[in-house]
């Protein structure tokens, strides 16, 4: 069932289904990878999938597949036992990603004018050195990026680290009813940078006791958002 969950949820997620239903992926599809085996057994899944609506499938196939090359590629994937969606929707998404990437010319264009431009133009730089050898069209749906803004207490200085993204795995906060958004706070609530995690100024050149917060610069056409569940309980 936890496999069928996020088939279901992949599947119906047009802007990423119309691209192997309509054949957009065979100009991508690089037949010297071992993972393009997912994107055939994927698209033979799809099209059953659209094509009989009202008939029960077996993708025995494609279960073969998955099997085999999430044993190869490292992933803890079982089939009749308890397992996790979030592991088999990112062997999913990565394994398809591998299979359809390919280089490309990254080119950024403007003048920088004030600090915000100063700021947009490092998250591009920033993007460009993550993906200009390794891009999909995984990326174009999923991925967004999201950066740490660390500010000096006593020169001002504020450092900048950007990371793509491609699933929001949110924090629960303790309370009865809460919401996405409390969930959204809490992700990004500040963090003091202290005692043994002191951070460095780059222009005092010399370690401070900050402040430190994760923010995004970017969103996703499609956005994952993934529940922490658990919680490591120190005795």
């Amino acid at each position: 069932c936890y496999m069928n969950s996020a088939i279901q949820c992949m599947r119906h997620t047009l802007l990423f289904s119309d691209y192997f239903l309509l054949d957009r992926y065979t100009d991508d599809l690089d037949i010297s990878k071992k993972e393009y085996k997912l994107v055939y057994e994927w698209k033979r899944l799809l099209d059953g999938l659209w094509e009989n609506n009202n008939c029960t499938i077996t993708p025995t196939s494609f279960f073969k597949t998955v099997l085999i090359l999430s044993n190869n590629l490292g992933y803890d994937i079982r089939f009749n036992a308890q397992s996790d969606v979030q592991e088999f929707l990112t062997f999913m998404i990565t394994t398809l990603h591998n299979a359809l990437c390919s280089q490309i010319i990254v080119k950024i264009t403007g003048e920088v004018k004030n600090d915000l431009d100063k700021v947009a133009l490092e998250a591009m730089k920033s993007w460009k050195q993550f993906f200009k050898d390794d891009y999909s069209v995984i990326i174009d749906i999923f991925y967004s990026q999201n950066f740490c803004a660390t500010k000096c207490p006593d020169c001002g200085h504020v450092s900048y680290i950007f990371n793509p993204i491609c699933y929001h795995t949110l924090p629960i906060p303790n309370s009865k009813t809460i919401s996405l958004y409390d969930c959204y706070d809490k992700f990004t609530r500040q963090e003091r940078l202290d005692g043994d995690n002191m951070w460095k100024c780059e222009k005092c050149n010399d370690l401070k006791c900050a402040n430190k917060r994760l923010l995004l610069w970017s969103t996703p056409k499609i956005l994952i958002i993934c529940l922490k569940r658990f919680k490591n309980l120190v005795k």
